[in-house]
């Protein structure tokens, strides 16, 4: 049950909040941070983690930031899971969530180029093996 003054997120009025199909509320997180990286990781590609950083990227920034209207959509799921009320969530987000999630995505940037690394040194050992 919804304590007094924690108004639900928008779109979450039914209870779900689906990306693709798929109801994000459903996600399994051993705590906030553990379900905000599992929730980036369906919102987004592999691909857009590694290139991207969290919004709102200034333009002088050398990578884009994520996609707004799926942050959003985080944004909301997180809120209503952890049942944040509106006017607590900006300062949960920006203390707590924010540097995680920065740090996050720089630990993807370096487990995608580690696996480039060893993939590409499995290619030459099994090409010189040849």
């Amino acid at each position: 049950m919804r304590p007094q003054g924690h108004p639900k997120p928008p779109n979450a009025s039914s209870g779900t909040l689906k990306y693709n199909g798929e109801d994000l509320l459903l996600t399994r997180g051993r705590d906030i941070y553990d379900f905000s990286r599992l929730t980036l990781r369906k919102l987004y590609t592999a691909k857009e983690l590694n290139d991207s950083i969290l919004p709102p990227g200034a333009a002088h920034l050398v990578r884009p930031s994520l996609d707004g209207k799926r942050f959003e959509k985080f944004h909301d799921v997180v809120r209503a899971k952890y049942c944040i009320s509106s006017l607590l969530y900006d300062q949960c987000y920006s203390k707590l969530i924010r540097p995680r999630m920065a740090d996050f995505l720089n630990d993807e940037r370096k487990r995608q180029a580690k696996a480039l690394k060893q993939q590409a040194a499995r290619t030459q050992t099994n090409g010189s093996s040849d």
